[in-house]
Protein backbone atom coordinates (compact mmCIF):
# COMPACT_ATOMS: atom_id res chain seq x y z
CA UNK A 1 0.00 0.00 0.00
CA UNK A 2 1.61 3.07 -0.90
CA UNK A 3 1.91 6.22 1.89
CA UNK A 4 -0.41 9.16 1.47
CA UNK A 5 1.74 11.83 1.72
CA UNK A 6 1.03 15.15 3.94
CA UNK A 7 2.32 17.15 2.38
CA UNK A 8 2.40 17.12 -1.72
CA UNK A 9 4.00 18.26 -4.28
CA UNK A 10 1.70 20.70 -5.85
CA UNK A 11 0.81 22.25 -9.43
CA UNK A 12 3.07 21.72 -12.03
CA UNK A 13 6.01 21.13 -9.76
CA UNK A 14 3.93 17.23 -9.24
CA UNK A 15 5.86 16.25 -12.37
CA UNK A 16 8.77 17.54 -11.50
CA UNK A 17 9.91 13.91 -10.43
CA UNK A 18 8.42 10.13 -12.17
CA UNK A 19 10.02 8.63 -9.46
CA UNK A 20 8.58 10.37 -6.03
CA UNK A 21 5.83 8.68 -4.33
CA UNK A 22 4.27 11.78 -3.04
CA UNK A 23 4.95 13.35 -6.39
CA UNK A 24 3.52 10.18 -8.52
CA UNK A 25 0.20 10.25 -6.58
CA UNK A 26 0.08 14.08 -7.20
CA UNK A 27 0.32 13.48 -10.83
CA UNK A 28 -2.82 10.96 -10.75
CA UNK A 29 -4.59 13.41 -8.63
CA UNK A 30 -4.54 16.36 -11.26
CA UNK A 31 -5.57 13.79 -14.22
CA UNK A 32 -8.55 12.21 -11.85
CA UNK A 33 -9.50 16.32 -11.70
CA UNK A 34 -8.95 17.35 -14.76
CA UNK A 35 -10.95 14.13 -16.34
CA UNK A 36 -14.32 14.47 -13.82
CA UNK A 37 -14.62 17.91 -14.77
CA UNK A 38 -13.75 17.02 -18.70
CA UNK A 39 -16.62 14.15 -18.24
CA UNK A 40 -19.01 16.47 -16.37
CA UNK A 41 -19.14 14.27 -12.89
CA UNK A 42 -18.68 17.56 -11.11
CA UNK A 43 -21.31 19.32 -12.52
CA UNK A 44 -23.86 16.77 -12.37
CA UNK A 45 -23.26 16.09 -8.75
CA UNK A 46 -23.45 19.06 -8.27
CA UNK A 47 -27.32 19.56 -10.02
CA UNK A 48 -28.16 16.19 -8.29
CA UNK A 49 -27.12 17.17 -4.68
CA UNK A 50 -28.85 20.32 -5.20
CA UNK A 51 -32.77 19.08 -5.33
CA UNK A 52 -32.04 17.22 -1.65
CA UNK A 53 -30.43 20.16 0.34
CA UNK A 54 -27.45 18.53 0.52
CA UNK A 55 -25.82 20.31 -2.13
CA UNK A 56 -22.12 18.82 -2.11
CA UNK A 57 -19.02 19.27 -4.49
CA UNK A 58 -15.89 17.06 -5.72
CA UNK A 59 -13.48 19.92 -4.24
CA UNK A 60 -13.01 21.52 -1.07
CA UNK A 61 -12.34 25.31 -1.17
CA UNK A 62 -9.59 24.40 1.84
CA UNK A 63 -7.94 21.69 -0.21
CA UNK A 64 -8.14 23.58 -3.64
CA UNK A 65 -6.13 26.20 -1.61
CA UNK A 66 -3.38 23.40 -0.70
CA UNK A 67 -3.27 21.59 -3.92
CA UNK A 68 -4.43 23.77 -7.16
CA UNK A 69 -6.07 21.98 -9.92
CA UNK A 70 -6.61 23.34 -13.83
CA UNK A 71 -10.38 24.74 -14.47
CA UNK A 72 -11.95 23.38 -17.51
CA UNK A 73 -15.03 22.37 -19.29
CA UNK A 74 -16.21 19.44 -20.66
CA UNK A 75 -14.75 19.04 -24.20
CA UNK A 76 -16.98 20.39 -27.72
CA UNK A 77 -16.07 17.53 -29.40
CA UNK A 78 -13.55 14.82 -29.39
CA UNK A 79 -9.96 14.43 -30.60
CA UNK A 80 -7.00 12.30 -30.90
CA UNK A 81 -4.77 12.36 -27.81
CA UNK A 82 -2.25 11.84 -29.95
CA UNK A 83 -2.99 14.10 -32.47
CA UNK A 84 -3.68 16.96 -29.21
CA UNK A 85 0.38 16.01 -28.70
CA UNK A 86 1.31 16.98 -32.39
CA UNK A 87 -0.98 20.39 -31.81
CA UNK A 88 0.53 21.15 -28.55
CA UNK A 89 4.00 20.27 -29.74
CA UNK A 90 4.64 19.62 -32.86
CA UNK A 91 7.47 17.07 -32.62
CA UNK A 92 9.47 17.79 -29.72
CA UNK A 93 10.05 15.25 -26.75
CA UNK A 94 8.86 17.73 -24.11
CA UNK A 95 9.11 16.32 -20.36
CA UNK A 96 5.60 16.09 -18.96
CA UNK A 97 6.55 19.00 -16.35
CA UNK A 98 6.46 20.98 -19.22
CA UNK A 99 3.25 19.52 -20.56
CA UNK A 100 1.37 19.47 -16.94
CA UNK A 101 2.97 23.31 -16.80
CA UNK A 102 1.13 23.75 -20.46
CA UNK A 103 -2.54 22.50 -19.08
CA UNK A 104 -1.88 24.82 -15.64
CA UNK A 105 -1.54 27.95 -18.45
CA UNK A 106 -3.84 27.49 -21.24
CA UNK A 107 -6.32 25.37 -19.46
CA UNK A 108 -7.41 23.79 -22.62
CA UNK A 109 -9.24 19.89 -23.63
CA UNK A 110 -6.28 19.92 -26.34
CA UNK A 111 -3.36 20.57 -23.31
CA UNK A 112 -5.39 17.91 -20.87
CA UNK A 113 -5.38 15.34 -23.93
CA UNK A 114 -1.91 16.11 -24.80
CA UNK A 115 -0.90 15.35 -21.26
CA UNK A 116 -3.40 12.50 -20.67
CA UNK A 117 -1.60 10.98 -23.82
CA UNK A 118 2.14 11.58 -22.58
CA UNK A 119 1.06 9.99 -18.98
CA UNK A 120 -0.58 6.85 -20.33
CA UNK A 121 3.57 5.71 -20.90
CA UNK A 122 4.54 6.63 -17.40
CA UNK A 123 6.46 4.22 -15.45
CA UNK A 124 3.89 4.27 -12.33
CA UNK A 125 1.14 2.50 -12.98
CA UNK A 126 -0.92 4.82 -10.84
CA UNK A 127 -0.03 7.88 -13.16
CA UNK A 128 -1.26 5.21 -16.15
CA UNK A 129 -4.47 3.94 -14.66
CA UNK A 130 -5.46 7.89 -13.95
CA UNK A 131 -4.37 9.38 -17.68
CA UNK A 132 -6.15 6.36 -18.69
CA UNK A 133 -9.35 7.71 -17.18
CA UNK A 134 -8.56 11.09 -18.46
CA UNK A 135 -8.00 9.67 -22.18
CA UNK A 136 -11.30 8.46 -22.16
CA UNK A 137 -13.28 11.53 -20.95
CA UNK A 138 -11.99 12.75 -24.79
CA UNK A 139 -10.44 10.84 -26.61
CA UNK A 140 -11.42 9.12 -30.23
CA UNK A 141 -8.77 5.82 -29.74
CA UNK A 142 -10.00 4.39 -26.84
CA UNK A 143 -8.22 1.26 -26.82
CA UNK A 144 -4.97 2.06 -25.20
CA UNK A 145 -6.55 3.58 -22.19
CA UNK A 146 -9.18 0.79 -21.97
CA UNK A 147 -5.74 -1.99 -22.11
CA UNK A 148 -4.37 0.04 -19.43
CA UNK A 149 -7.34 -0.10 -16.90
CA UNK A 150 -7.65 -3.72 -17.69
CA UNK A 151 -4.05 -4.34 -16.77
CA UNK A 152 -4.85 -2.53 -13.94
CA UNK A 153 -7.35 -4.51 -12.33
CA UNK A 154 -4.87 -7.02 -12.22
CA UNK A 155 -2.55 -4.93 -9.98
CA UNK A 156 -1.21 -6.03 -6.50
CA UNK A 157 -1.18 -3.12 -5.08
CA UNK A 158 -4.71 -2.27 -3.67
CA UNK A 159 -4.78 1.59 -4.27
CA UNK A 160 -4.14 1.12 -8.31
CA UNK A 161 -6.87 -1.60 -8.53
CA UNK A 162 -9.51 0.01 -7.02
CA UNK A 163 -8.59 2.98 -9.04
CA UNK A 164 -9.02 1.06 -12.53
CA UNK A 165 -11.80 -0.59 -11.69
CA UNK A 166 -13.88 2.09 -10.44
CA UNK A 167 -13.09 3.90 -13.57
CA UNK A 168 -13.25 0.93 -15.83
CA UNK A 169 -16.71 0.52 -14.34
CA UNK A 170 -17.52 3.96 -15.25
CA UNK A 171 -17.27 2.99 -19.08
CA UNK A 172 -17.69 -0.70 -19.15
CA UNK A 173 -19.34 -1.89 -16.40
CA UNK A 174 -20.20 -5.36 -17.99
CA UNK A 175 -16.30 -5.66 -18.55
CA UNK A 176 -14.81 -9.38 -17.80
CA UNK A 177 -11.83 -7.90 -16.42
CA UNK A 178 -14.63 -6.87 -13.15
CA UNK A 179 -16.01 -9.97 -12.66
CA UNK A 180 -13.35 -11.63 -10.92
CA UNK A 181 -12.97 -8.86 -8.40
CA UNK A 182 -16.81 -9.51 -7.71
CA UNK A 183 -18.68 -12.55 -6.28
CA UNK A 184 -22.08 -14.20 -5.75
CA UNK A 185 -22.55 -13.94 -2.24
CA UNK A 186 -24.51 -16.55 -0.18
CA UNK A 187 -28.08 -16.38 1.61
CA UNK A 188 -27.29 -15.91 5.37
CA UNK A 189 -27.74 -18.65 7.60
CA UNK A 190 -28.92 -18.73 11.16
CA UNK A 191 -26.53 -17.65 14.55
CA UNK A 192 -25.66 -14.96 16.72
CA UNK A 193 -23.59 -11.67 15.51
CA UNK A 194 -22.58 -10.21 19.20
CA UNK A 195 -22.26 -6.31 18.26
CA UNK A 196 -19.90 -5.54 15.70
CA UNK A 197 -18.54 -6.43 12.20
CA UNK A 198 -17.00 -4.90 9.39
CA UNK A 199 -18.25 -4.28 5.60
CA UNK A 200 -16.29 -3.89 2.77
CA UNK A 201 -16.72 -1.54 -0.22
CA UNK A 202 -16.70 -2.08 -4.32
CA UNK A 203 -14.41 -4.52 -5.93
CA UNK A 204 -12.97 -6.11 -2.14
CA UNK A 205 -15.38 -8.98 -1.57
CA UNK A 206 -11.84 -11.00 -2.14
CA UNK A 207 -9.80 -8.73 0.26
CA UNK A 208 -8.03 -10.17 2.98
CA UNK A 209 -8.02 -7.05 5.47
CA UNK A 210 -11.85 -7.32 6.33
CA UNK A 211 -12.71 -10.53 6.98
CA UNK A 212 -12.39 -12.13 10.36
CA UNK A 213 -8.34 -12.49 11.44
CA UNK A 214 -7.69 -10.33 8.08
CA UNK A 215 -4.88 -7.50 9.75
CA UNK A 216 -8.07 -4.23 9.84
CA UNK A 217 -10.05 -6.60 11.62
CA UNK A 218 -7.17 -7.85 14.13
CA UNK A 219 -6.80 -4.10 14.23
CA UNK A 220 -9.81 -3.13 15.07
CA UNK A 221 -10.57 -6.49 17.03
CA UNK A 222 -7.51 -5.67 19.68
CA UNK A 223 -7.76 -2.09 20.17
CA UNK A 224 -11.18 -0.48 19.48
CA UNK A 225 -14.18 -2.52 19.68
CA UNK A 226 -13.47 -6.24 21.41
CA UNK A 227 -16.54 -7.99 19.88
CA UNK A 228 -16.46 -8.39 16.29
CA UNK A 229 -17.88 -11.33 14.59
CA UNK A 230 -15.45 -14.50 14.12
CA UNK A 231 -18.20 -16.72 12.46
CA UNK A 232 -17.98 -18.60 9.52
CA UNK A 233 -20.17 -16.69 7.90
CA UNK A 234 -19.51 -13.06 8.15
CA UNK A 235 -21.35 -10.36 6.25
CA UNK A 236 -19.88 -9.59 2.70
CA UNK A 237 -22.11 -8.65 0.03
CA UNK A 238 -20.69 -9.01 -4.16
CA UNK A 239 -18.45 -5.97 -4.10
CA UNK A 240 -20.59 -4.79 -7.95
CA UNK A 241 -20.10 -1.65 -9.48
CA UNK A 242 -24.38 -0.26 -9.37
CA UNK A 243 -26.75 0.29 -7.75
CA UNK A 244 -28.10 -2.59 -7.99
CA UNK A 245 -25.59 -4.50 -6.44
CA UNK A 246 -25.45 -1.92 -3.30
CA UNK A 247 -29.61 -2.50 -3.50
CA UNK A 248 -28.56 -6.73 -3.14
CA UNK A 249 -26.00 -6.04 -1.07
CA UNK A 250 -28.41 -4.28 1.57
CA UNK A 251 -31.07 -6.72 1.31
CA UNK A 252 -28.45 -9.24 1.91
CA UNK A 253 -27.04 -7.07 4.92
CA UNK A 254 -30.86 -7.02 6.37
CA UNK A 255 -31.30 -10.82 6.66
CA UNK A 256 -27.66 -11.32 7.75
CA UNK A 257 -28.96 -9.21 11.06
CA UNK A 258 -32.28 -10.48 11.11
CA UNK A 259 -31.07 -14.49 10.96
CA UNK A 260 -28.07 -13.27 13.54
CA UNK A 261 -30.36 -11.26 15.86
CA UNK A 262 -28.06 -8.40 15.00
CA UNK A 263 -30.27 -5.12 15.79
CA UNK A 264 -28.10 -2.68 17.18
CA UNK A 265 -25.18 -3.95 15.50
CA UNK A 266 -21.98 -1.32 14.87
CA UNK A 267 -19.74 -1.61 12.25
CA UNK A 268 -17.40 -0.16 10.43
CA UNK A 269 -17.66 0.18 6.45
CA UNK A 270 -15.14 1.17 3.82
CA UNK A 271 -16.06 2.83 0.41
CA UNK A 272 -19.54 1.75 -0.96
CA UNK A 273 -19.92 -0.54 1.94
CA UNK A 274 -21.17 2.74 3.29
CA UNK A 275 -23.74 2.93 0.57
CA UNK A 276 -25.03 -0.32 1.28
CA UNK A 277 -25.44 0.68 5.53
CA UNK A 278 -27.12 3.30 3.99
CA UNK A 279 -29.61 1.79 1.76
CA UNK A 280 -30.38 -0.65 4.55
CA UNK A 281 -31.24 1.74 7.30
CA UNK A 282 -34.45 2.11 5.79
CA UNK A 283 -35.65 -1.39 6.14
CA UNK A 284 -36.64 -1.94 9.72
CA UNK A 285 -33.14 -2.49 10.96
CA UNK A 286 -31.21 -0.20 13.77
CA UNK A 287 -27.48 0.35 14.31
CA UNK A 288 -25.39 1.15 17.00
CA UNK A 289 -22.45 3.10 15.91
CA UNK A 290 -21.47 3.31 11.86
CA UNK A 291 -18.12 4.39 11.53
CA UNK A 292 -17.56 5.38 7.15
CA UNK A 293 -14.40 5.38 6.10
CA UNK A 294 -13.29 6.80 2.79
CA UNK A 295 -17.25 6.93 2.15
CA UNK A 296 -18.18 7.90 -1.66
CA UNK A 297 -21.10 11.02 -1.01
CA UNK A 298 -24.01 10.62 -3.17
CA UNK A 299 -26.76 12.18 -1.24
CA UNK A 300 -29.23 12.14 -4.39
CA UNK A 301 -28.77 8.14 -4.13
CA UNK A 302 -27.08 7.06 -0.76
CA UNK A 303 -28.79 8.97 2.32
CA UNK A 304 -28.49 7.34 6.47
CA UNK A 305 -31.64 6.98 8.30
CA UNK A 306 -30.67 9.08 11.21
CA UNK A 307 -33.74 7.33 13.37
CA UNK A 308 -31.91 4.20 12.79
CA UNK A 309 -28.37 4.52 14.27
CA UNK A 310 -26.97 5.75 17.07
CA UNK A 311 -23.86 7.65 16.15
CA UNK A 312 -22.47 8.46 12.93
CA UNK A 313 -18.63 9.23 12.19
CA UNK A 314 -17.13 9.76 9.02
CA UNK A 315 -13.18 9.22 8.53
CA UNK A 316 -11.65 10.10 5.27
CA UNK A 317 -8.37 11.57 3.16
CA UNK A 318 -8.23 14.58 1.35
CA UNK A 319 -8.45 14.67 -2.31
CA UNK A 320 -9.06 10.56 -2.24
CA UNK A 321 -8.65 9.34 -6.14
CA UNK A 322 -11.16 6.61 -5.64
CA UNK A 323 -13.41 9.12 -4.98
CA UNK A 324 -12.79 11.38 -7.79
CA UNK A 325 -12.93 8.44 -10.43
CA UNK A 326 -16.06 7.60 -9.07
CA UNK A 327 -17.88 11.06 -9.11
CA UNK A 328 -18.44 11.42 -5.72
CA UNK A 329 -18.46 14.51 -3.39
CA UNK A 330 -15.32 15.07 -1.12
CA UNK A 331 -17.81 15.36 2.20
CA UNK A 332 -20.95 15.26 4.14
CA UNK A 333 -22.16 18.44 4.37
CA UNK A 334 -25.21 17.08 6.88
CA UNK A 335 -23.08 17.46 10.65
CA UNK A 336 -24.66 14.46 11.43
CA UNK A 337 -22.35 12.51 9.99
CA UNK A 338 -19.86 13.82 12.16
CA UNK A 339 -16.53 14.43 9.40
CA UNK A 340 -13.37 13.79 10.40
CA UNK A 341 -10.58 14.31 7.41
CA UNK A 342 -7.30 13.25 8.00
CA UNK A 343 -4.28 15.59 7.22
CA UNK A 344 -3.27 12.75 5.02
CA UNK A 345 -3.83 12.70 0.80
CA UNK A 346 -4.91 10.93 -2.01
CA UNK A 347 -5.18 7.07 -0.61
CA UNK A 348 -8.47 5.26 -0.38
CA UNK A 349 -7.04 2.89 1.37
CA UNK A 350 -5.28 4.55 3.88
CA UNK A 351 -8.69 4.62 5.97
CA UNK A 352 -8.04 0.83 6.92
CA UNK A 353 -4.15 0.93 7.69
CA UNK A 354 -3.91 -0.03 11.13
CA UNK A 355 -0.77 2.00 11.16
CA UNK A 356 -3.01 5.29 10.15
CA UNK A 357 -5.18 4.54 12.75
CA UNK A 358 -2.27 4.57 15.09
CA UNK A 359 -0.54 7.65 13.59
CA UNK A 360 -3.40 9.70 13.88
CA UNK A 361 -4.91 8.41 17.08
CA UNK A 362 -8.15 7.62 14.69
CA UNK A 363 -10.00 5.78 17.69
CA UNK A 364 -10.26 8.47 19.81
CA UNK A 365 -12.55 10.56 17.09
CA UNK A 366 -15.43 7.74 17.47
Amino acid sequence: MKEAPEHPPRGPEAFASLEDPDAVQAQAAILLSVACQMRGDRAALQARSAITAQAVDMYNRDELEEFPIPRLVPPGRRLSTRAAMIQRFGERKESMAAMAQDLYTTQTTTSAAALAEAAMDHPHELVRVAAAHTALSVTTEPAKPYRILVDGTRSDDELVRDLAATALARYRPEDPALLRLTVEPEAPSQGTAYTSTLIHGTFAANGTWWPPHGDFWNYVDANVWHDLYTGADFYKWSGGYSNGARDQGAALLVAWMQSHAANGLSFMAHSHGTSVSMLASWHGVTYGKAVFLSSPVHPSLYNMNFAAVQKVVSIRVKFDLVLLADGSGSRFTDPRYNEHVLPIWFNHSATHDPAVWIKYKIPNML
